[in-house]
C-alpha cells in the first residue's frame, strides 16, 4: 500500500506555570482597567483588510476574529466598542515604508473602549520617513492590548499620542527582524525606535497626562530607543523585561512624567534611562534587576495588582508557549480565550495501522493531507462537545472542543483515498524534521512602459511561489504647470504689445491698456509660456516678468492672476524667498479654499507668516477658476501648478507556479515595490520568509519631437486645425503620452469632447515629426 504523509499540528497545549497567574487575564489591570471591548456583541470572523476594515468601523460592539494572515494598507478608523482578537498565526501585514503608505491601524480621535488582543503586526522594516506607526493610537480613551507581537514597524511599533489616555498594555513583544533602511528624510539613519507616548512637548490628553500601565512586556533584539520615550506621561512597568544587544536608550522622559518600574529587569545594552526636554520626571525601580538610578522619588499607582517576583520575570516573558506575544489559545467560533497555550509542532507520517492518538489538554488539531489523493476523512472516538470538519480544497481536517473535552479520551483519524482504500495516522517525527525553504534572492527585473518582468533562480524543493506587489495609487496628475524660472527671451515680434523691455533692471514691465488682458505672444515659444493665465491690472502697479532671478513679480496690491482648473484639483503656488523681512506677502482667492496643513510658512488667511522665507501656497479648487488676488505688499511667484488628486497604495499577492512573471497594465514612468516568497505543497517544508521589498519602475513614453519643423496652429472651441506644412497625421496627446485623438491628413481634429488642460500636440510630415505643448480651456 502506498504510504502517505500527513502533517499534524498540535496546537494550544495546556501548561500551567506558578508565575503566569496573569497570563490569560479576564480583563485588563491598571490604568486600562474597565475596558471592555466588544463584550456581548455579536462575532464575526475577518479574513481579508476590507472586511477588517469594515467590521471596524461597524457601529455597536463587536468581537472581530481575525483569521490566517492580512496584507493591508493603512486602516484609520474612529473605534468604538470593539474587540480586535487573532486565532492561532494571525497576522496583520503592511510592506510599504513610504511616509503616507506605511502603518496597519491607527485608533483616531474618539475612538474608546476597544480590545487588542493576539495579534502579529509585522512592518517593512525601519526607514525614517516620518511615516506611520504599525499601530498608533491618536486619541482612543480605554485601551487593552495584550500578547500582540509588533515586528519592523517604519516609524515606530507601537505610539501613544494626542488624546490617547488609559491603556494597558500586557504580555507584548516588541522587536525588529529586518535591516533599517538608511537615508530617510528624517535623517535617521536606523529608526528602530519602537514606543513613543506623547508626540510633542505640549501635547497630552485632556487630564494632563497619558496613563499607561505595560506589563509582562518584552522588548527584545533590534530595538534601539523609545522602550519607552514620553512627555507628560504617567507609566507603571511591571515585570518587564529588556535585553536588546542593539538599544542605545531604553527609557526616554521628559516633560512632567512619573515613571514607576516594578519587578523588572534590565539586560540591555546602552543608556537605560535618558532624560529629555525640560520638565519635571520622577523615576523609581522597585525590585528591579540591573536598574537605572531613581530619579526623585515616584509614588507606586494606586490601583490593585498582584507583582510576580523580580526573579521570575524573565522566565515567564521569554516562555515560548505561555510568554509575552501572539501565544493565546482562542476558540474560533467565540473569540474566548484559554491558559492553555501554544505547543511546538509536531509532524505526523500516515501508516498503514490505525492507530488512536491522546489530544492531550489541546483545544484543535489541524490535520494537512501530504499529497492531494485523500478526498475525505472519518474521525471516531471523539468526545461529547468535540467535532471535526474536512476541506478537501485546501486538504485539511480540523478537529475543535474544548480542552477538557477533547483531553479526555483518544481518537481515531481515517482518510479516504479516491480508490477506497483506508489509511489511518500513525508514528511521530521531531519537530526539527520541519525545513523552512530559502527565501528567492538575486532577483532581476525588466521593464518598458507599462509592464514589468521579475525573474529569480529556482528554491530547492520549492514547487509555487507569492509575488507581494503594491502599487502605488493614482498619484497626482499634473493637469497645468507654469514655471517662471526659466531663461527669458523675447523677441520684438513675440512680445505682447502691453510688454515692455526694461534693460536696465534686465526685465519686462507687462502694462496692459485694459484692466483685464490675458499675456500673449505673436510669435515663437518664449520661455516660461504663460498660456492660460488672465492676468489683472490695478491701476499703475506693474507685473514684472523675469525680475530677480527669473521670476514672475506681481508688484503691489490687487494684482490678480487667474487660473483655469477643475473643481477638485489642487492649486499650488510656490513664492521665493526674499522679501524683505515683510509681513505682508500673500493672497486672497476666489474660486478655491486654502489648505492650510499644506503650506509652507503660510498662515489660516494666506499671508507669509515668517518673513524673507520661501512661502507655498496650496488650494482645492472649488470653480473652474482660481482667482488669487496678491495683498499689500504683492508677491514673487517662482511657479504654478495644477494637480488631480491622489490615493494610497494597494497591495496584491499573486501565487505562480514558476520562476517568473510579468505584471501588465502599469502606470508610465511609475514605481512599484515587490518581493517573492517561496511555499511549497509538500508540508514537510515551511514556507521561506518575503524577500527584502525591493523596487521597479516602468519605461517612460516618450514624444519624439523635432524642433526645427515650424507650423502654426489655429484653434477653436471645437477643432485645431494644422497650417505651413503638408500633414501626414495629427495626434494629440496627454501629458502622460496617451494619445487621445488624433486625424490623418490636413483634416482638423475635434477638441470639443477633451477636459480643459495642458495637451502635446504631434504633427507628422515627410520632414519628421515635430510637436507643441498647448492649452486647451
Amino acid at each position: 500500500m502506498k504510504k502517505l504523509n500527513f502533517v499534524l499540528f498540535y496546537l494550544f497545549i495546556f501548561i500551567v506555570n506558578a508565575f503566569t497567574q496573569d497570563y490569560n487575564l479576564s480583563a485588563p489591570i491598571g490604568y486600562g482597567a474597565g475596558t471592555t471591548g466588544g463584550a456581548g456583541g455579536s462575532v464575526t470572523t475577518v479574513t481579508t483588510a476590507s472586511a477588517l476594515s469594515t467590521a471596524l468601523g461597524s457601529s455597536g460592539s463587536k468581537i472581530i476574529i481575525v483569521s490566517g494572515s492580512i496584507s493591508t494598507s493603512r486602516i484609520s478608523r474612529t473605534i468604538t466598542n470593539k474587540t480586535l482578537i487573532g486565532l492561532a498565526g494571525a497576522k496583520l501585514i503592511n510592506l510599504d515604508q513610504t511616509k503616507d503608505g506605511s502603518g496597519i491601524l491607527n485608533l483616531k480621535s474618539g475612538s474608546s473602549n476597544v480590545i487588542i488582543r493576539n495579534l502579529t503586526f509585522e512592518g517593512p522594516g525601519a526607514y525614517d520617513t516620518n511615516g506611520k506607526d504599525l499601530l498608533s493610537n491618536e486619541g482612543c480613551s480605554k485601551l487593552w492590548v495584550d500578547h500582540c507581537e509588533f515586528q519592523d514597524g517604519v516609524d515606530g511599533n507601537f505610539d501613544n499620542t494626542n488624546d490617547a489616555d488609559n491603556v494597558t498594555v500586557s504580555w507584548c513583544k516588541f522587536t525588529y527582524l529586518k535591516t533599517p533602511r538608511a537615508g530617510g528624510s528624517g535623517g535617521t539613519d536606523d529608526h528602530r525606535f519602537t514606543n513613543l507616548v506623547g508626540g510633542s512637548d505640549s501635547g497630552s490628553p485632556s487630564d494632563g497626562k497619558y496613563s499607561i500601565t505595560w506589563h509582562y512586556c518584552w522588548w527584545t533584539d533590534g530595538c534601539v530607543e523609545r522602550m519607552t520615550r514620553a512627555r507628560n506621561a504617567q507609566l507603571h512597568f511591571l515585570n518587564c523585561y529588556w535585553d536588546s544587544s542593539n538599544a542605545k536608550v531604553l527609557l526616554g522622559l521628559g516633560g512632567v512624567t512619573d515613571c514607576y518600574v516594578e519587578n523588572s529587569t534590565f539586560s540591555a545594552t546602552g543608556n537605560k534611562y535618558k532624560y529629555y526636554d525640560n520638565g519635571t520626571v520622577r523615576l523609581t525601580c522597585s525590585g528591579c534587576t540591573s536598574p537605572p538610578s531613581n530619579v526623585g522619588t515616584c509614588p507606586a499607582p494606586s490601583y490593585s495588582y498582584t507583582p510576580l517576583t523580580g526573579t521570575g520575570t524573565v522566565s515567564a516573558v521569554t516562555n515560548t508557549s505561555c510568554g509575552a506575544g501572539a501565544t493565546l489559545l482562542v476558540n474560533a467560533t467565540t473569540g474566548e480565550t484559554s491558559s492553555a497555550c501554544a505547543s511546538p509542532i509536531l509532524t505526523m507520517l500516515l501508516g498503514p495501522s490505525s492507530q488512536s492518538i491522546s489530544l492531550g489538554d489541546a483545544m484543535s488539531v489541524i490535520i494537512y493531507m501530504y499529497d492531494g489523493s485523500a478526498t475525505g476523512a472519518i474521525v471516531t472516538g471523539l468526545p461529547s462537545g468535540a467535532n471535526f470538519t474536512v476541506n478537501p480544497a485546501n486538504k485539511t481536517i480540523v478537529i475543535t472542543g474544548t480542552p477538557t473535552a477533547l483531553g479526555v479520551s483518544n481518537f481515531t483519524v481515517t482518510t479516504t483515498q479516491s480508490s477506497g482504500t483506508a489509511v489511518s495516522l500513525g508514528g511521530a517525527l521531531d519537530v526539527n524534521n520541519l525545513i523552512t525553504l530559502d527565501t528567492p534572492n538575486s532577483i532581476s527585473e525588466s521593464h518598458n512602459e507599462s509592464s514589468v518582468t521579475l525573474s529569480w533562480p529556482a528554491i530547492a524543493n520549492a514547487n509555487n511561489y507569492t509575488i507581494n506587489w503594491c502599487a502605488p495609487g493614482a498619484g497626482p496628475t499634473l493637469v497645468d504647470e507654469w514655471d517662471f524660472t526659466g531663461t527669458w527671451s523675447i523677441s520684438a515680434t513675440d512680445a505682447d504689445a502691453n510688454l515692455e523691455e526694461d534693460e536696465t533692471a534686465g526685465r519686462f514691465n507687462y502694462i496692459p491698456a485694459t484692466t483685464d488682458a490675458a499675456l500673449v505672444f505673436e510669435g515663437g515659444s518664449p520661455i516660461p509660456d504663460v498660456a492660460g493665465l488672465l492676468f489683472t491690472q490695478n491701476g499703475s502697479t506693474k507685473i514684472r516678468l523675469g525680475y530677480n532671478k527669473q521670476q514672475l513679480y506681481l508688484n503691489g496690491s490687487n494684482i490678480s492672476v487667474s487660473i483655469p482648473c477643475q473643481v477638485g484639483t489642487t492649486v499650488t503656488i510656490v513664492g521665493p524667498a526674499g522679501n524683505s523681512l515683510a509681513t505682508d506677502r500673500g493672497y486672497s482667492a476666489v474660486g478655491g479654499t486654502l489648505v492650510p496643513a499644506s503650506c509652507i510658512n503660510v498662515n489660516a488667511s494666506g499671508i507669509l507668516t515668517e518673513a524673507g522665507e520661501v512661502g507655498t501656497w496650496v488650494y482645492t479648487a472649488t470653480s473652474t477658476t482660481l482667482r488669487i488676488t496678491t495683498e499689500t505688499g504683492g508677491m514673487n511667484v517662482q511657479s504654478i501648478k495644477v494637480e488631480t488628486a491622489g490615493g494610497g497604495t494597494t497591495c496584491t499577492e499573486i501565487p505562480i507556479s514558476s520562476t517568473s512573471h510579468t505584471i501588465t497594465g502599469l502606470i508610465n514612468g511609475s514605481t512599484y515595490t515587490y518581493q517573492v516568497k517561496a511555499t511549497s505543497t509538500d508540508p514537510n517544508y515551511i514556507e521561506s520568509a518575503y524577500t527584502t521589498a525591493q523596487s521597479a519602475t516602468t519605461g517612460t513614453a516618450t514624444i519624439c519631437c523635432n524642433t526645427s519643423i515650424d507650423f502654426t496652429i489655429r484653434q477653436s472651441d471645437n477643432e485645431i486645425t494644422i497650417n505651413g506644412i503638408k500633414v501626414e497625421n495629427i495626434k494629440l496627446l496627454s501629458t502622460q503620452g496617451t494619445i487621445v485623438v488624433q486625424s490623418t491628413g490636413n483634416q482638423p481634429v475635434n477638441i470639443s469632447s477633451l477636459s480643459q488642460g495642458i495637451y502635446i500636440l504631434t504633427v507628422s510630415s515627410k520632414e519628421g515629426t515635430a510637436c507643441k505643448k498647448i492649452m486647451i480651456r
